[in-house]
């Protein structure tokens, strides 16, 4: 966090690393090792401490990956579930506070 007299700057990035695994039990099914990125920057005016804007970018190098997979009915083929693309969020919080 940042503090400077245009406001409060709140900065994060990670990076998340999965290695490869199998959806099955007889390992065929595969999901090759990926990493997500993600990163939010977030700004506070200075004397407005309710008040927050913050922009997040979520898997910012649109990783392709799968969240689930299965095999298909009769063992025709997986079925899969891709993961999230590559997505950027705005927000504008309000912090109520009580007496």
């Amino acid at each position: 966090e940042v503090t400077a007299p245009l406001g409060n700057f709140a900065f994060d990035v990670n990076l998340a690393h999965t290695g490869r695994f199998y959806w099955d039990a007889d390992n065929i099914n595969d999901q090759p090792s990926f990493n997500l990125l993600n990163a939010s920057i977030a700004y506070t005016p200075p004397g407005r401490e309710r008040f927050t804007f913050r922009l997040t970018g979520r898997n910012l190098t649109d990783e392709e990956y799968y969240t689930s997979s299965q095999t298909g009915a009769g063992g025709a083929g997986y079925l899969s579930a891709p993961g999230a693309p590559l997505t950027v969020l705005a927000e504008a919080l309000f912090k109520f506070q009580g007496r």
